[in-house]
């Protein structure tokens, strides 16, 4: 005998696997990003704007998940709220910037060996630092940007000079 499916028992957005799902998925981001956090956080010495766009992206997905609140409330819509919460607040509260040992980006840290060109550029009240760096994986350059406050410049401008003073180059911005 088929078995036709109605409208409300297809895959809903507050169904129980969708919520485990999300649940695993900012879990396992939260429980990553602090350990990441945990390694790098005391070896920065300049950090980066703490408003960037992409923070703000993520304090707007904190706040469209408490929307889910409204719509209904179970328990995995709770747990999954707070896993949510603490996956953004760690990654809000995370830091780019530069070390005595290298450049920290995203979770990403680069030893100043492995950069091989950098330049520093106003953009409005920010100080931007473009790094081109080696990616030995697939030999090829990236380009990494760090967004810092205005009144760090000069302090960024002489740590960098001082690490890797012969590597600063010009670079044309579009």
């Amino acid at each position: 005998m088929i078995h036709l499916k109605s409208k409300d028992e297809g895959i809903r957005m507050n169904s129980d696997a969708f919520q485990w799902i999300m649940i695993a998925i900012f879990g396992f981001l939260a429980i990553y990003m602090a350990y990441i956090n945990s390694r790098i956080r005391s070896k920065i010495i300049i950090k980066d704007q703490r408003w960037t766009f992409i923070r703000i992206i993520v304090v707007l997905i904190t706040i469209l998940s408490t929307l889910e609140l409204l719509k209904g409330f179970s328990i995995l819509i709770l747990l999954r709220y707070f896993v949510t919460i603490i996956a953004c607040l760690i990654f809000f509260l995370s830091h780019d910037g530069v070390s005595e040992q290298g450049v920290i980006a995203g979770t990403n840290f680069t030893k100043y060996q492995d950069v091989h060109a950098y330049d520093i550029y106003d953009k409005g009240k920010k100080v931007i630092l473009v790094l081109v760096i080696a990616d030995h994986k697939d030999k090829e350059e990236m380009v990494r940007e760090i967004i810092f406050e205005q009144d760090k410049r000069a302090k960024l401008e002489t740590f960098l000079k001082e690490k890797i003073g012969r590597k600063y180059r010009r670079m044309r911005r579009n």
